[in-house]
C-alpha cells in the first residue's frame, strides 16, 4: 500500500519550485506567493477563478508549486502576491490529508471545481515527500479560458464546505461536490490512475476488502489486447511446439475479497468469476496477466505447474506472432463457479458447454 508521507510542521517554511516560490510565516499566517507564469488569478461569477494567459496541450505542464502542512484548528491567512491580497482559510482553502493535518494550497486554492476539468494534480511517492505536486493539463486550453480541477480527486470528504449546488454546467456535471469518499465505487475505482496519493491511500483504508495490483507481470512474449468489456492475449512472437511462451506466479486469496488492478493505466475491478479459480470454498486463486486469457475447446497452449503457485505457459503447436493464446479451462479450473458458460470458441471439437 501506498503511504502518504507527511513533513513537520515548522514555524517558517520555505518551499521552491523552478522559479515558484512561497514563503510561510506561522506567526503572522501571512503567505507570500509568486503566481507562475501563464495563469492569472481574476474576479468571477463564484468570486475568483484561474484563467490561462497562454496556451496549453493537454499533457503539459501548467504549473509547479507546494502546499504546506497545516493543522486543523480553524484559521485565516493573507496570501500575498505580487498582484493582490487574498484571504484563505482553513475550512475552505485546505483538505485534509489524515492525522490531523491538512494541506493548504496558495493562488490555486481559487481555482473552481469542474465535473468535467481541463487539468488535475500530479504527484508521486517523493514529491509527497516535500509536498510538491504539478498542476498538468488534461485538455487543450486557450489563452483565454478557466482553468478548472475536479475537487473530488484531491479532497476525499468535503461534504463539511456545503457545496450543495455545483454550478460546473458541463454534461457530465455530478450536481453537488461531497469529495471522493462519496462518489459511487465503480467511478472511484475508475478514477483512482488519477487522484492524489493521499485520496488513493484513504480509499484502500476505507475498503479493506479489496486487493489493488499494480504489476499485472506482463511479460515481453505477450500483449492484452482490451476492446470494451472483452479482452484476449495475443503472442508477440512466434513458437514452436512445446515452447515455454511465459512463467507466472498465481495469487491465493480470501473468498470475500475483490482485486483491482492497474492495466494500462486504467482501473478495473475484476470479477471473481470470470477473473479468478475457486479452489476451495474460501480460497481463490488470480493469474495476473493471464486472468484475460480465452477459453477454446482446442486451444493452443496448456499450463505446467512447477509448484502450487508457479506455473509455464506450453505452446500445444506451433503459434504465429499475433495470434490469440487460449486454454481449456477444464483442464484447471476444478471447481467453477456456478453452472458453467455457453462455448463459443468455434471449434471443430467443442463441447458447446464449459462446466
Amino acid at each position: 500500500m501506498i503511504k502518504y508521507l507527511l513533513i513537520p510542521l515548522i514555524p517558517i517554511l520555505f518551499l521552491s519550485v523552478g522559479i515558484e516560490a512561497q514563503t510561510l510565516d506561522f506567526n503572522n499566517n501571512i503567505i507570500y506567493a509568486t503566481i507562475p507564469e501563464g495563469i492569472a488569478l481574476k474576479e468571477c461569477d463564484c468570486g475568483y477563478g484561474l484563467y490561462a494567459t497562454k496556451s496549453f496541450k493537454a499533457g503539459e505542464v501548467i504549473y509547479k508549486y507546494r502546499h504546506a502542512i497545516i493543522g486543523t484548528e480553524e484559521k485565516n491567512y493573507i496570501l500575498k502576491t505580487d498582484h493582490h491580497d487574498f484571504t484563505l482559510s482553513t475550512s475552505i482553502h485546505s483538505v485534509g490529508i489524515g492525522n490531523n493535518k491538512r494541506a493548504l494550497y496558495t493562488f490555486d486554492s481559487f481555482m473552481n471545481h469542474s465535473c468535467d476539468p481541463n487539468s488535475r494534480s500530479y504527484n508521486e511517492a517523493e514529491m509527497i515527500k516535500h509536498c510538491e505536486y504539478w498542476q498538468i493539463a488534461t485538455k487543450n486550453i486557450n489563452c483565454g479560458d478557466e482553468i478548472t480541477c475536479d475537487y473530488n480527486l484531491f479532497d476525499y470528504d468535503c461534504s463539511d464546505k456545503n457545496i450543495y449546488d455545483c454550478c460546473c454546467r458541463t454534461e457530465a456535471c455530478r450536481k453537488s461536490i461531497k469529495g471522493f469518499k462519496w462518489l459511487p465505487i465503480s467511478e472511484q475505482i475508475g478514477l483512482l490512475p488519477t487522484v492524489d496519493f493521499y485520496i488513493f491511500n484513504q480509499f484502500l483504508q476505507d475498503h479493506p476488502l479489496f486487493i489493488y495490483i499494480e504489476d499485472m507481470k506482463i511479460p515481453s512474449t505477450i500483449s492484452i489486447i482490451k476492446n470494451g468489456e472483452d479482452a484476449k492475449i495475443v503472442s508477440n512472437c512466434a513458437h514452436k511446439q512445446g515452447d515455454v511462451i511465459y512463467k507466472n506466479h498465481t495469487l491465493s486469496f480470501n473468498d470475500h475479497q475483490a482485486i483491482i488492478i492497474n492495466l494500462n493505466g486504467e482501473c478495473l475491478l475484476m470479477d471473481n468469476t470470470r477473473h479468478t479459480v475457486k479452489r476451495s470454498d474460501s480460497e481463490r486463486e488470480f493469474y495476473y496477466f493471464d486472468s484475460f486469457m480465452n477459453h477454446s475447446c482446442n486451444p493452443n497452449t496448456i499450463s505446467f505447474y512447477v509448484s502450487p503457485n508457479y506455473y509455464q505457459g506450453i505452446a500445444l503447436r506451433p503459434i504465429a506472432a499475433g495470434e490469440e493464446l487460449t486454454c481449456d479451462y477444464g483442464v484447471f479450473d476444478t471447481s467453477p463457479d456456478g453452472e458453467g458458460f455457453k462455448c463459443e470458441c468455434g471449434a471443430k471439437n467443442c463441447r458447446g458447454w464449459v462446466y
